[in-house]
């Protein structure tokens, strides 16, 4: 399964390579547009004067995954690929269940579909989904990642409107699904929490439901002269109480692979 999200990401990587240029840099007047915090964030996070990015590869030292409220964290080697010119995020996921089953996972949102493929011991194949929930929730994900690969703000596709000055309202629509979102910053311009009520859950018969959804991250970090959050937390807001399935740590986000 490696094989497949390397190769679905070489496709991408191969189809806008054209577009990457060293020479073409995040400027004042490329921000002007935005709400004050988002041109905040581009300045404190070092963003301005470095190259726009293309694609960016996730670098995760840890992350780990509850399939269940009821169930414990599942620790998870991730790989993780976006790119902006349409939006695109690509993950595969290697765990063993009970320290013992190889699982594999392919989490695939490709501006058309939503695709999640998930095996054990290489052949036995526990789901292979590609319903259209699946796709608007790619689209809230991949919005969700939006402040740690900044160009994607610049993109036509997205609109923002300031809510207050440290609050902005963010709509992503790319064919024919959209998602509103609201981001929040603090107090010294950093983000710090993703909240939209666009986003399916997987429920355990397959079906499907909206509740809000959240993204939190925290802990900022330094790598070639930018900043960007380091720990991320995934979070369902249920009718039960809230559900953190997801937490992880970036190590690195490496920009415009080539």
């Amino acid at each position: 399964m490696k094989k497949i999200y390397e190769a679905e990401m070489r496709d991408e990587i191969v189809t806008y390579a054209h577009l990457i240029n060293p020479n073409d840099t995040i400027k004042e007047s490329d921000i002007a547009h935005l709400p004050a915090p988002l041109k905040r964030y581009f300045q404190v996070c070092g963003y301005i004067g470095k190259p726009k990015m293309v694609n960016a590869e996730v670098v995760w030292s840890y992350s780990a995954i509850k399939m269940g409220a009821d169930k414990p964290f599942m620790s998870m080697k991730t790989y993780q690929f976006n790119s902006v010119p349409r939006p695109f995020r690509i993950a595969y996921m290697r765990a063993s269940i009970m320290g013992i089953i190889p699982f594999e996972g392919r989490d695939l949102y490709n501006s058309e579909q939503g695709a999640m493929l998930g095996k054990i011991a290489k052949v036995i194949t526990l789901f292979d989904n590609h319903d259209s929930q699946l796709a608007q929730s790619g689209l809230a994900t991949t919005f969700a990642e939006a402040m740690i690969i900044p160009s994607y703000m610049l993109q036509s596709y997205i609109s923002w409107s300031a809510i207050d000055d440290r609050t902005v309202a963010g709509c992503i629509t790319y064919n024919g699904l959209q998602v509103s979102a609201t981001f929040h910053f603090a107090d010294d311009g950093t983000f710090i929490r993703y909240d939209t009520n666009d986003r399916f859950m997987s429920l355990p018969k397959g079906d499907y439901a909206k509740f809000p959804f959240s993204a939190v991250c925290g802990d900022y970090i330094e790598r070639n002269g930018v900043r960007f959050p380091s720990k991320m937390t995934a979070v369902w807001h249920l009718d039960g109480g809230d559900f953190e399935y997801y937490n992880g740590t970036i190590a690195d986000i490496r920009y415009n692979i080539t």
